[in-house]
């Protein structure tokens, strides 16, 4: 259905006229029985929590409360605010449908727990865990127990998911919820952003259950793991920073769709912190628009690293990024790939409008290849291409100084490989500034150049 300005307009007027129509409740559980239903446990004793209200947990009555209205039970927003204690929401085997759900919002020490149900995320919601919107904030979220069977239902969670943002600190451990879209193992957000810090110095991390309750991770728009000073992690219980085996992200929906994907991106005066380590027997599929890993364009090292060396690679084995950049300004950044050809692994790198490997840093370095330093060939019968074709080209720069020296890149085909490549800049070990130190290696010598590529650039260039 096509929708005209007016009917946007429309729609978007009814649902602010619905969310300032719902009642604001909050939890004091002066009944002394911990559920739902009584009414007297609410700050509006009359009337109690009605479906389609704003929910509240503060430092009041913290502990167990039972979640025994009506099956399921939707709500507009659900906050807990508590400073000390942890509320603990007991679903009670039924499905609680939440628009937006806060936990630590502009408040510190905010802890909660939901299990033994269904948490289903629904509409055109957000989670945000640990935000500081306008004060010092820290948040924990705790999906499910040990003890308990609980599901956690993504499927209307279509616009953010944030953990430690802005400032704030955050942590949500989902290690014992199972994820569920229509009886997939499924979770789809989005906006996936942990640790975006934005000029301060916090943790946001996500912890995923194991492959049992969850095989697929997807991020349609925009994934963010450390931010301005912040320090981003997804991973187990076990390992902050390495998805669990068999468990597989997805970053972009198609050529059409797709998404940006910030690994350790420095700005607002620090740097930032981020590492994704895949498990093995899972799959990494792209389509991005920036693939930025370590980069920062302001004081202070941010640190990047994208390891894919266990998983394979999906779409057909392509990376495929209109601009990738790698160790830029004052950062380290890694992406790493299997070394050895086989089902999976890539078989096509494609820098759609920007390569950078190493570009304007005092010491660090980027690199893109094998091993556990990215030194290491990329595998052998890659096709690697820079630039679409003579109408779309590309820059390349691999250790190009920028306003700090000692700029530091490298990468190396494999053999049996072709490199394609339609350029406007290309700029290898270029000391910018004129009187610097800058180490580029850009090493095709085991690869063919592809029929019809053009590596003499188009536009003036420092190469």
């Amino acid at each position: 259905m096509r929708l005209f300005p007016a009917a946007v307009f429309g729609i978007a007027a009814a649902l602010a006229a619905a969310s300032a129509q719902a009642a604001s409740v909050s939890w004091d559980g002066e009944d002394g029985n911990g559920q739902w239903n009584s009414n007297g446990n609410w700050s509006d004793n009359a009337g109690g929590v009605q479906s389609g209200d704003n929910a509240g947990f503060t430092d009041l009555a913290p502990g167990t409360n039972l979640m025994d209205e009506s099956n399921p039970f939707s709500l507009n927003s659900l906050s807990y605010s508590n400073t000390a204690g942890i509320h603990t929401t007991d679903l009670q085997g039924s499905r609680l449908d939440v628009m937006n759900l806060n936990v630590g919002r502009d408040i510190s020490g905010s802890s909660a727990v939901i299990r033994n149900g269904t948490l289903k995320m629904a509409g055109d919601v957000y989670m945000y865990v640990g935000y500081r919107s306008s004060a010092a904030a820290t948040g924990t979220l705790v999906v499910g127990s040990a003890a308990t069977t609980t599901t956690l239902d993504t499927s209307g969670l279509t616009t953010r998911l944030f953990v430690g943002y802005n400032g704030g600190e955050g942590l949500l451990d989902l290690a014992n919820a199972t994820a569920d879209i229509s009886g997939a193992r499924r979770i789809y957000v989005t906006q996936l952003q942990a640790g975006s810090a934005y000029g301060y110095l916090r943790t946001g991390r996500i912890i995923l259950p194991d492959s049992s309750k969850l095989t697929n991770l997807v991020v349609s728009s925009q994934f963010t793991l450390g931010l301005g000073g912040g320090t981003g992690q997804l991973g187990s219980a076990g390992d902050a920073n390495r998805i669990p085996d068999g468990v597989s992200l997805q970053i972009g929906l198609s050529p059409a769709g797709r998404a940006n994907a910030l690994i350790g991106r420095g700005g607002w005066g620090n740097p930032g912190m981020g590492r994704l380590i895949m498990g093995s027997g899972s799959a990494f599929t792209v389509w991005l628009s920036d693939c930025w890993v370590g980069w920062s364009d302001t004081a202070g090292q941010s640190d990047g690293l994208l390891d894919l060396r266990n998983t394979a690679i999906g779409n057909n084995g392509t990376f495929d990024v209109n601009d990738l950049q790698v160790g830029y300004g004052r950062s380290t950044g890694m992406v790493l790939f299997a070394s050895s050809p086989g089902a999976g692994q890539l078989s096509n790198l494609y820098a759609n409008a920007v390569l950078v490997i190493g570009r304007g840093g005092a010491g660090p370095y980027g690199r893109i290849g094998t091993g556990a330093d990215g030194s290491g060939d990329l595998p052998e019968g890659l096709n690697l291409r820079v630039g679409v074709s003579t109408s779309s080209r590309a820059a390349i720069n691999v250790g190009r100084d920028g306003d700090a020296p000692g700029s530091n890149g490298r990468m190396s085909l494999g053999s049996n490989s072709t490199f394609e490549a339609y350029l406007t800049e290309f700029n290898v070990g270029y000391p910018q500034q004129g009187y610097h130190v800058s180490y580029g290696v850009l090493d095709l010598r085991r690869g063919t150049l592809k029929g019809g590529a053009e590596l003499t650039p188009t536009a003036t260039s420092d190469a």
